[in-house]
């Protein structure tokens, strides 16, 4: 069985014994999307392709809506692609992923400007897991 670490705000988070608390199948794979997609991509020096370049590409431009809608599907698709990737790079090498947290494909990329601050996207990933799970992650990204 896979697991990683859990992260809350970018720290890991200690159980009641005092150790760092683990998430595995749908939970693994929402912080696996969040992880790829809100990584700086060249941020990781060991896997400079790990990552997307949402922040440093569409934060701080005015675009028009269509044209940001466009390029951010076009980065997060590029991101999970790169992460259905490696998670098959990980099964050849004998890490073992459950079907809960294995991707087999994307189901929708929808990005929503909020209604209350215009300057405001909200980010919905869902793709579906190898045990027919619908999974789906929502951010929002201030540009």
């Amino acid at each position: 069985m896979s697991f990683d670490f859990k992260l809350t705000n970018g720290d890991f988070e200690l159980s009641r014994a005092g150790v760092p608390a683990v998430v595995r199948d749908e939970n693994k794979l929402r912080q696996d999307l969040l992880k790829i997609i809100l990584t700086p991509i060249g941020a990781n020096k060991r896997y400079p392709w790990y990552g997307s370049s949402i922040n440093s590409s569409l934060v701080g431009r005015l675009l028009d809506p269509k044209l940001f809608d466009s390029e951010a599907n076009s980065i997060l698709e590029f991101a999970i692609n790169n992460l259905i990737r490696l998670q098959k790079d990980q099964e050849k090498s004998g890490q073992f992923l459950t079907p809960a947290e294995a991707i087999s494909q994307i189901v929708e990329i929808a990005v929503e400007r909020s209604r209350f601050d215009g300057r405001q996207y909200n980010i919905f990933v869902t793709v579906s897991t190898r045990r027919s799970n619908v999974v789906t992650e929502t951010f929002a990204l201030t540009a």
